[in-house]
């Protein structure tokens, strides 16, 4: 019982932060007078980066693990987009992972309309 509401307080600790962490974005925003539609996106950016990992930093979060892990635990986010590529899903599983390991996720808000790659294109970000 008592690590059940340990972990809960963490929880919540991790749920305050990120909203001290928003209202620290914010009042910049009002200080630097950022236009409404820009404060949107920006806000709109850490709401998606919080609900998809629920921590405000996720990278800072594995750095403290042993590189060997590190990588697992990025594979094992990342197998499936990695398996939707097919010259990615032929190579040695130790690439496989440093790959993964090595993708950043991207926020788009829906009025950017990003292109990522067409066929064709040559791709300098992975």
């Amino acid at each position: 019982i008592g690590a059940f509401g340990a972990l809960q307080q963490n929880d919540t600790t991790g749920q305050n932060s990120f909203y001290a962490k928003i209202e620290r974005v914010k009042q910049y925003m009002r200080f630097r007078d950022i236009p409404p539609e820009i404060q949107h996106s920006i806000l709109f950016f850490h709401q998606c980066r919080w609900e998809t990992s629920q921590t405000l930093d996720e990278r800072e979060t594995l750095s403290l693990l042993p590189q060997p892990l590190q990588l697992d635990i990025s594979f094992a986010v990342m197998e499936k987009v990695i398996h939707r590529v097919p010259i990615l899903e032929s190579l040695p599983i130790i690439i496989q992972k440093r790959i993964a390991h090595a993708l950043r996720p991207q926020v788009y808000a829906p009025r950017d309309n990003p292109i990522i790659y067409s066929v064709g294109d040559i791709g300098w970000d992975l």
